[in-house]
């Protein structure tokens, strides 16, 4: 049994990058996922990389629009009967920032971190499952840092 076992979650922009690999992981921890992306190519996309890997439901959701917000709400309860996590994902894409950041920062940023990598968007996922598990029910008003040693406190 997964820590997220019978879990609803709606994942914000799980299109592709971040989101994806939170939709993955969360349909790996037995939660069931709803795909909330505003692109239907891209949601198409997710949801072919999704198939057969758990109880994953797209809804074109834009969540600058509070009434789209909502109806991604209601369409959720009305499938899966509850929500019980919310990952606001969207507008946060792995590939825009790689768009934004040049490589060659990238490579710098790499080099300085204790782990020597580059952070992928699978780093984040086992992070964002322990939040969204019951082993963080006494967790509230905590940062954590998942940067591969690049801001370690001296």
């Amino acid at each position: 049994m997964g820590r997220l076992q019978d879990k609803v979650a709606i994942i914000t922009g799980a299109g592709q990058g971040i989101g994806l690999a939170y939709a993955e992981r969360f349909l790996a921890e037995g939660a069931k996922v709803v795909v909330a992306e505003v692109n239907e190519p891209r949601a198409a996309g997710a949801m072919k990389a999704l198939e057969g890997k758990g109880d994953a439901v797209f809804v074109l959701t834009d969540i600058s629009d509070p009434d789209s917000a909502q109806s991604c709400v209601d369409q959720t309860v009305e499938r899966f009967g509850t929500v019980h996590i919310l990952v606001n994902n969207a507008a946060l894409y792995y590939e825009a920032t790689k768009k934004i950041v040049p490589d060659m920062y990238i490579s710098g940023m790499t080099a300085m971190t204790a782990m020597k990598s580059t952070l992928e968007p699978e780093d984040l996922a086992g992070a964002c499952v322990f939040f969204a598990s019951d082993d963080a029910k006494f967790v509230t008003g905590q940062t954590l840092v998942v940067d591969g040693g690049l801001a370690m406190p001296a």
